[in-house]
């Protein structure tokens, strides 16, 4: 089927979240499958606000995507990215803290960064996906570091910096 892609680009937030080892061989398939689901549904959780930090705050993604051990989110709101990665730490945490097997436990690493997106849509006008160089580039700094670390790209850390939010950065050099 032929593709085509819509005119319109947006400048999205993006966060690029990995289940590290959500494959292992020491898990046989019920194991790990049982392990996807958790780490989804703490996803869904958190989305559907039942965990929350603020019962004013609503999520401004624009577009998500998952392939059960990973996912990629596009919001509109520079801070959504790093709301929604330290809510997933907390929530992984209390889970982990219930995981007598280590190999059971959910460990993550996320990518931010921010750019212009464009929606890919089929023959039929349907949408497809939402692509940009950014979500490639989030997703290579998710991919530089190890487990439980939520890195960002520079320009966004400026960006979120200026909106007086109080989050940390730690400037850990050049990742290329």
């Amino acid at each position: 089927m032929k593709q085509k892609m819509t005119s319109r680009t947006t400048y999205d937030y993006i966060l690029y979240v990995d289940v590290v080892d959500s494959s292992k061989n020491e898990l046989d398939l019920n194991r790990q499958i049982f392990k996807m689901n958790a780490f989804n549904r703490i996803l869904c959780e958190i989305l559907q606000h039942s965990i929350t930090y603020d019962f004013t705050k609503k999520w401004n993604i624009a577009y998500k995507a998952s392939t059960v051990d990973d996912a990629v989110f596009c919001s509109r709101d520079p801070t959504d990215p790093f709301v929604l990665s330290i809510m997933l730490h907390t929530q992984l945490h209390g889970y982990n803290e219930k995981m007598s097997n280590d190999l059971e436990k959910i460990q993550v690493r996320i990518g931010i960064s921010g750019g212009e997106t464009m929606t890919a849509t089929d023959n039929d006008g349907k949408t497809m996906a939402t692509w940009g160089r950014d979500m490639i580039l989030a997703k290579r700094i998710m991919d530089k570091r190890t487990t439980n670390h939520i890195l960002s790209s520079e320009q966004v850390a400026q960006q979120v910096r200026q909106l007086n939010t109080g989050y940390k950065f730690i400037d850990m050099g050049a990742w290329r």
